[in-house]
């Protein structure tokens, strides 16, 4: 069930990014500027399923991260909610900074398994998303590359 929830939600927040891409007026949030902050809140009782967001706010790659950040609010406001097995889930943002440098991206990327998300998207940057895929791959959790050009 766990891995049917996160490829159900992968394949609709990759839907909502590529919707996101078509240009149009958008008003964003702020930008999560911690090493780790959470998005959108849902109200008590609501379910609930949260998202990685494994992105460089800091180090040489940020300018890059912000903006896959912005991408992925701005997906995530479209559409904050997915409905899996006709049950609906309040989609909840994780934010990681994995400060552009392979030897922070395990750090980030523990950290976001110990929030308990169930599917990670990012890094800009292939080095970093590849220095992270083991804390993923050995939690279960699939990450999705967003920009990165290495496979």
């Amino acid at each position: 069930m766990k891995k049917f929830l996160a490829s159900a939600l992968s394949a609709a927040m990759m839907l909502s990014l590529l919707a996101g891409c078509g240009g149009g007026n958008t008003s964003s949030g702020s930008t999560p500027s911690g090493s780790a902050s959470t998005g959108s809140s849902a109200a008590a009782g609501d379910k609930v399923v949260k998202i990685g967001v494994f992105e460089p706010a800091t180090g040489d790659s940020a300018s890059g991260g912000k903006k896959e950040m912005l991408g992925m609010q701005f997906a995530n406001s479209e559409t904050p909610t997915v409905t899996v097995g006709g049950e609906e889930y309040q989609v909840q943002l994780v934010y990681a900074d994995n400060g552009s440098t392979t030897d922070k991206a395990p750090t980030a990327a523990a950290q976001l398994v110990s929030e308990g998300v169930a599917l990670v998207l990012g890094s800009y940057g292939s080095g970093v998303s590849i220095a992270a895929s083991p804390t993923f791959s050995n939690a279960g959790i699939p990450a999705i590359g967003v920009t990165c050009t290495n496979p």
